[in-house]
């Protein structure tokens, strides 16, 4: 899978980012010969107003640096983002607001407190993007399959909770974020040179719709892992002569693989591209999957109504079915 579709979410962020020159950011601008801190009257108001402007350039070099990701994974075997920069970047504007706050005016404290939340947004679009484009997330899918194909179901499983606790954690971080957007002055942020917030909001929907993604893979394929141990009872139960609890346990291994297809389909939608190989297996997957429990439920069936010739029939359909779905994705 192609992790760069991943950093695609920053085009967002990149646009604002980059949004004009850099160079004229406040703070990131060492030689400027004019001071616009000259504008007040005491030097701590000005000393203030100093760490505010140094402030708001760290925290857009940090930003900067969440752009910079999308040209480094053009090799996504190679290329990963290193969350170090950002988090550095965001630790030195906050420690510049806290120099600000002592001998501030009150509207400096203002600029203070939304920059603050300004700050909190980068720190949690920096996490997530993070979790998202180190490659685990991708890895940790592979293996899911291929502990699928090889019907080792607890280690399927164990795998999938490790990654549902990782996204579950990502949007625990990125929810937070969207309230603290839709809350900023953006007025005064902007009149402070930072990035505008809409471009940050569409770069964190971005980071969304690939977690939106990636929950609805680990709970299909969580589903698809549920199906199989139904089927493997209902065999159990078959070979005891036990058709009836056979057929139960076909059925509700059918219905896990009809959850499965209808939360992958659902998911598809809007995912992005780099996930697209794995939701075409877990769809193709999933659907061959059904067909092979309905299958078998004929055959605990036509077995219970004394129709061997029935049942056997519909037993190898859905035993060609199931190597059909372990093809899937090859």
């Amino acid at each position: 899978m192609n992790r760069r579709t991943y950093l695609t979410l920053f085009v967002g962020l990149g646009s604002a980012t980059l949004a004009g020159c850099l160079d004229s950011v406040p703070g990131m601008d060492d030689e400027n010969t004019v001071d616009p801190a000259d504008r007040f009257d005491s030097e701590a108001q000005r000393q203030a107003d100093r760490d505010i402007r140094r402030a708001v350039g760290s925290l857009n070099k940090a930003a900067a640096s969440l752009q910079a990701v999308e040209s480094q994974l053009e090799d996504p075997e190679t290329a990963d983002f290193d969350a170090g920069e950002p988090t550095e970047r965001i630790d030195d504007g906050r420690e510049h607001l806290e120099s600000a706050t002592a001998e501030a005016t009150d509207d400096q404290r203002e600029d203070v407190a939304e920059l603050r939340s300004y700050a909190d947004v980068l720190a949690r679009l920096t996490d997530v993007t993070e979790t998202l484009a180190d490659g685990d997330l991708e890895a940790e899918l592979e293996t899911v399959q291929s502990d699928i194909e090889a019907r080792e179901f607890e280690a399927a499983r164990a795998s999938l909770d490790d990654q549902q606790r990782d996204t579950e954690a990502a949007r625990d971080r990125l929810e937070p974020a969207f309230e603290t957007l839709e809350e900023l002055d953006r007025e005064r942020l902007e009149s402070r040179d930072t990035v505008a917030i809409a471009d940050l909001e569409a770069g964190a929907e971005t980071l969304s719709t690939v977690l939106d993604g990636l929950e609805a893979l680990e709970t299909g394929f969580a589903s698809i892992v549920t199906g199989y141990e139904h089927l493997d009872a209902g065999k159990h139960a078959f070979e005891e002569g036990e058709y009836k609890p056979a057929k139960g346990e076909f059925e509700t291994a059918r219905g896990a693989f009809e959850d499965a297809s209808g939360t992958v389909e659902a998911g598809r939608t809007d995912a992005p591209d780099g996930l697209a190989d794995h939701f075409e297996t877990a769809s193709c997957r999933s659907t061959t999957l059904e067909s092979a429990a309905t299958a078998y439920v004929d055959s605990a069936t036509a077995a219970g109504d004394g129709d061997r010739a029935t049942a056997d029939e519909r037993w190898d359909d859905a035993e060609t079915l199931l190597e059909d779905a372990d093809r899937c994705g090859e």
